[in-house]
């Protein structure tokens, strides 16, 4: 079994000596409001000592996270034109690197009208030899490979006086019909 206890209420006053001073309920409010409030003020300005004392603290680190912020956009602004230089950079290269494929394309057709081959035909020539292949040696295999894509030479002309008794036709090349046919 548990017992209970009940409170038992009692006036404070009634063991107080006599002479001694007695309180009302209104005194007793004050002087805890009083204490209170004394409390309250040592509270503040514990707060306030701590905060003064951190106060350089964190004005440091609020300077140091402002600079680190600059430096960040610094950073980002330093990021940002070192893409476009990089972007223009690939641009250039790309059309250096056009030039100069245009460049050995135009000398590659140089040797191969130099050969003879027949115009039409430069574009199969360039395919059939990759850049490093490009060289006399395996362009005159090719040209004895495929005689067909190179340019017939020009007949030579026949002798002046062709056609009279030797039953050449005379051509249109012919200096003397040119002579002949001219208006001057």
């Amino acid at each position: 079994m548990s017992k209970k206890f009940e409170p038992i209420k009692f006036d404070i006053q009634h063991f107080a000596e006599e002479g001694e001073k007695t309180f009302t309920q209104e005194e007793v409010n004050d002087i805890v409001k009083s204490r209170i409030a004394d409390e309250k003020r040592k509270k503040d300005a514990e707060i306030a000592t701590l905060k003064s004392a951190h106060e350089s603290e964190i004005e440091a680190k609020t300077k140091e996270i402002n600079q680190l912020n600059e430096s960040l956009s610094s950073f980002q602004d330093s990021e940002k034109a070192l893409k476009k230089i990089q972007k223009e950079k690939d641009g250039i290269e790309s059309q250096l690197n056009e030039y100069i494929q245009k460049e050995e394309t135009d000398a590659w057709h140089t040797k191969l009208k130099e050969k003879g081959v027949k115009e039409e035909r430069f574009e199969a020539f360039t395919k059939l030899f990759g850049d490093e292949e490009r060289n006399d040696e395996n362009l005159d295999k090719l040209v004895e490979q495929y005689p067909e894509w190179l340019n017939k030479q020009e007949e030579t002309p026949p002798p002046i006086g062709a056609g009279f008794d030797n039953n050449v036709p005379p051509s249109s090349n012919d200096p003397f019909l040119k002579a002949l046919n001219s208006n001057d």
